[in-house]
């Protein structure tokens, strides 16, 4: 039988965070959940869900520290830990890491093992993905052992239809009596 407990703790992991995610109570989902009050540390165990406003984020193990009601701390562990936001920009954040830490105190959230992160178009993925969300800041780094490198794919921001070319890969028809024909360019 599935546990399911309701936590009222403010925990935005991403910038950008709606007000609505800030101000939505937490809820976990889990197999099994131990409570260490004295380290005030909860672990949940299996098919562990953790949802809060537009936030959703899947893992096999999480461990919690709150203190007076707030995370402060959380370790995320899976095969891999699967999120997603939807921010206030509207552009999804979807991502995936075998380990996530977040850290309320520094603001700093860290996927680390195969980590990938995706918001719109634009992806990062390395071994390492550092995220300070006061200053925005990302550090992403391979690991020495592996022949995998950091990877960024940025994509250009989408023109107006008039300033693009068609889907044959012409220029705009304002442009194209510009061009000479094929036989003329030779």
């Amino acid at each position: 039988m599935r546990s399911r407990y309701l936590c009222l703790l403010l925990f935005a992991v991403a910038p950008g965070a709606s007000a609505s995610d800030a101000e939505a109570p937490l809820t976990v989902e889990a197999a099994s959940m131990e409570a260490d009050r004295a380290r005030e540390i909860s672990v949940f165990r299996g098919d562990v869900l953790i949802e809060k406003g537009s936030i959703r984020i899947e893992a096999e193990e999480a461990r919690l520290r709150a203190v007076e009601g707030e995370v402060r701390e959380g370790t995320l562990i899976g095969a891999p830990v699967k999120f997603r936001q939807l921010p206030e920009t509207g552009e999804l954040i979807i991502g995936e890491a075998r380990r996530i830490e977040y850290d309320a105190v520094a603001r700093v959230v860290v996927l680390t093992g195969d980590a990938w992160v995706k918001q719109g178009t634009d992806e990062f993925r390395g071994q390492t993905i550092r995220y300070a969300l006061d200053d925005r800041n990302v550090i992403a780094t391979s690991d020495e052992t592996t022949p995998e490198r950091v990877k960024l794919i940025f994509q250009p921001k989408s023109e107006t239809p008039s300033d693009t070319p068609d889907n044959t890969g012409n220029p705009p028809a304002e442009e194209a009596s510009d061009i000479p024909p094929a036989q003329e360019r030779n």
